[in-house]
C-alpha cells in the first residue's frame, strides 16, 4: 500500500516546474503521511477535528515538496508529527506571512497536507490545488499497476496546468499562456532569423452591447 519516493518526487517536480508559479504561489509545502493511508479514515462531519497543530492524531508525516519564491529548494528526509507541520529545518517559515493548511484526502483515506501562500493569481487556486492533488497522490495509493498509476498522474497535473494556463469566465488561453507562447515562438525565430507577426484584436464600444442585452450576453459573445 506504499507510494514508492519516486513517484511521490514526480508529483513535486511537476508541481514546482508548472502551475504553482503561474497560479502566484510564493511559497508551497507538501507533506504526505508516512504510516499506512489505506488504514486510516478520513474525518467526516462538521463536528470532527482537522488535522494540524492542534490534533496530529498520531500521525507524522515527510516532505516531498520544499518551494520558495519560484524553485524547490531541499527536501528532508526527516520524519515528524504533523502537529509540528514542517520539518526542523523549515519551521522558521511559519513565522512569516501566512500559510494555508489545506488537508488532502481521497476517498476514505487521509493521504496528507499542503501549506501554501499566494500572492497573486485566481482566487480559486485553493479549491484547484485541492481537488487536483488530491486525485493525483489518490491514484499513486490506490493503483497497482506503475503504468496506470503514472499515465493518471500526469492526467491530473495537466489539469491543474491547464486552469492555471486558462481564463475562468472564456476557457481561453490567459495573459501567462501568452507569454510562455510567445517566448517560445521568439527562441525559435531567433535561431531561424525568421520574422513574427502578431494580430492583435479589440471589439470597440463593447460596454454598449453589454448595456443593451445585459452581461450574460456579453459573456457569451
Amino acid at each position: 500500500a506504499r507510494v514508492k519516493l519516486p513517484l511521490l518526487a514526480e508529483v513535486a517536480d511537476s508541481l514546482a516546474e508548472g502551475p504553482l508559479p503561474r497560479l502566484g504561489v510564493d511559497r508551497c509545502f507538501l507533506a504526505v503521511y508516512t504510516d499506512d493511508p489505506l488504514s486510516r479514515p478520513a474525518h467526516s462531519g462538521d463536528d470532527s477535528p482537522e488535522p494540524g497543530p492542534a490534533n496530529d492524531d498520531g500521525l507524522r508525516a515527510r516532505l516531498i515538496l520544499n518551494y520558495r519564491h519560484g524553485a524547490s529548494g531541499p527536501v528532508s528526509s526527516e520524519v515528524y508529527p504533523i502537529g509540528r507541520l514542517l520539518p526542523t529545518a523549515l519551521q522558521g517559515e511559519l513565522e512569516s506571512g501566512v500559510l494555508v493548511f489545506q488537508p488532502l484526502r481521497a476517498s476514505d483515506r487521509e493521504l496528507g497536507y499542503i501549506l501554501f501562500e499566494q500572492s497573486h493569481g485566481p482566487s480559486q487556486v485553493t479549491e484547484w490545488l485541492r481537488t487536483d492533488l488530491n486525485r493525483a497522490l489518490g491514484v499513486l495509493f490506490s493503483m497497482q499497476a506503475q503504468a496506470q498509476a503514472e499515465e493518471r498522474l500526469q492526467q491530473a497535473i495537466s489539469e491543474l496546468h491547464r486552469r492555471a494556463m486558462s481564463d475562468g469566465l472564456t476557457q481561453l488561453a490567459n495573459r501567462a499562456h501568452l507569454e510562455e507562447h510567445l517566448a517560445i515562438q521568439w527562441g525559435a525565430l531567433a535561431r531561424a532569423d525568421g520574422e513574427l507577426a502578431l494580430l492583435m484584436v479589440d471589439v470597440d464600444l463593447f460596454k454598449a452591447y453589454n448595456d443593451h442585452y445585459g452581461h450574460l450576453k456579453g459573456d457569451e459573445a
